[in-house]
């Protein structure tokens, strides 16, 4: 059958503070472990921990996105660029070429 007894091995340092906190409020060094072990295996504080991790990897995300982000903008700033250079060099071109023949032919001459 198996045993409900737990074995813990603490520091020096550790040990001597249980071992002082034990004489000074007259508990028995095992019901302050418990406690201790309750404690820190409680709901709350699992479910505080678990926000913490949570929380650590959203900022991580949110991290990623935003250094996705201005990466995205300064490409965009790029295309912007490129596409006034375009328009500039193009522009006269293009309304040349999508005039009618006969527009460019016969132009009225201004008096």
């Amino acid at each position: 059958m198996p045993s409900n007894k737990l074995r813990v091995e603490l520091s020096d340092d550790v040990a001597q503070k249980l071992e002082d906190q034990s004489q000074d409020e007259g508990i028995p060094r095992g019901r302050i472990v418990q406690l201790a072990v309750e404690k820190f295996y409680s709901a709350e504080v699992q479910e505080t921990e678990n926000l913490r991790r949570d929380n650590i990897h959203k900022d991580e995300l949110l991290t990623a996105k935003e250094r996705e982000i201005q990466e995205l903008r300064i490409m965009l700033e790029d295309l912007r660029g490129e596409y006034a250079l375009a328009t500039t060099k193009l522009l006269p071109a293009a309304e040349k070429i999508l005039t009618p023949w006969w527009k460019r032919i016969f132009r009225r001459r201004k008096p």
